[in-house]
């Protein structure tokens, strides 16, 4: 057995341990109350992102001890004169994506504990991110640093994705799970991302509807940088592709801020206006669940034939058409509004 696989099967009783543990002796800490902005009405401790986190932060640092790739390329996707595209395979670009991946859960963490106001949280993802791309060689010695600087707009932004959208239970969680699978699926995945998603689906067992615990700011931080480096990966092969796979979620969230920003209020502040808690209102965590993943599988065989049907206008044609679909139905729902059945 190979040493990933060791180490994939390592990351289960550990994350299980945590959990156990968690369960015995300290359930009650970390409380997240109920308010005006909640879906649920009982409360419930937000420390799912220390259960999946901490694991998946020691093992994929052992990984890197040991001098293992985190991004390990599938085979299928290497340049025919055998030099890889993919970026960080080992050495000290893997600790600088964990420093980064670090700084982001830390950041969530302190969030959890202190409410930290919006423009320091800003600055430490901000932080994290650029430690997780502007400190490996190969991404400054391969993008332009214009391209470098949206990019970290870009990660910023999605990792604030996954923190909006971690409102109903399991879904956040699964979102992950689908982006972290859906990459495998396609080819495109990585030790890392394995074993993220390993965690991550152990979590998810407590997590569903009607949920025991919540992952926190430090477990969607730490979801949105992961999966958004993931989709960095993609990019880099398939911008079309890395573009599709999240439309339910930046979709919903860039519609929702957006509305928002249009009504005069401020982007930033904490409330329950996107799409998916006006259906969660309406229908129950459950129902919301079942559609987000009803509508990811067919995002996912809309990938699939993006992977198939090479060309630059059917690309555009495909996630443009995908993603105004996504902003209508979402616009229906009442994303931006706010919701009355407080």
């Amino acid at each position: 057995m190979l040493m990933p696989d060791l180490l994939q099967l390592c990351i289960i009783p550990v994350t299980a341990l945590s959990f156990g543990i968690f369960f015995r002796y300290f359930k009650d800490t970390l409380l997240d109350h109920p308010n005006s902005r909640s879906s649920h009405s009982i409360s419930k401790s937000r420390a799912g992102g220390i259960l999946f986190g901490l694991p998946w932060l020691l093992v994929a640092g052992m990984a890197a001890i040991l001098g293992l790739p985190l991004f390990q390329s599938s085979a299928g996707f290497d340049d025919p004169t055998g030099k890889s595209h993919l970026l960080l395979e080992s050495g000290p670009s893997s600790w600088w994506f964990l420093l980064g991946a670090f700084l982001i859960w830390l950041n969530g963490l302190l969030d959890d504990l202190h409410q930290l106001p919006a423009k320091y949280r800003i600055v430490m993802q901000a932080l994290g991110v650029a430690a997780g791309i502007l400190g490996p060689e190969e991404f400054r010695e391969s993008l332009h640093p214009l391209l470098l600087l949206l990019v970290l707009v870009g990660l910023v932004y999605f990792v604030n994705v996954f923190n909006f959208m971690d409102g109903t239970d399991g879904l956040a969680a699964s979102q992950g799970i689908f982006l972290l699978v859906g990459g495998f699926l396609l080819a495109y995945s990585g030790l890392a991302f394995q074993l993220l998603a390993i965690s991550l689906s152990i979590f998810l067992f407590w997590n569903l509807p009607r949920s025991r615990l919540f992952m926190g700011d430090s477990g969607s931080n730490l979801v949105g940088y992961v999966t958004g480096f993931l989709l960095l990966k993609i990019f880099l092969e398939n911008p079309a592709l890395a573009f599709l796979l999240p439309v339910l979620f930046t979709a919903d969230t860039t519609l929702t801020l957006l509305l928002r920003i249009f009504r005069g209020q401020m982007f930033y502040q904490a409330h329950r206006e996107h799409g998916y808690q006006h259906l969660a209102g309406k229908f129950g965590h459950g129902a919301v669940l079942l559609i987000f993943s009803i509508l990811n599988a067919l995002v996912l065989a809309a990938a699939f034939c993006l992977e198939r049907i090479p060309g630059l206008y059917q690309d555009i044609l495909l996630v443009s058409v995908v993603h105004i679909l996504a902003a209508v139905w979402f616009y229906f729902c009442g994303a931006g509004r706010p919701r009355t059945d407080f």
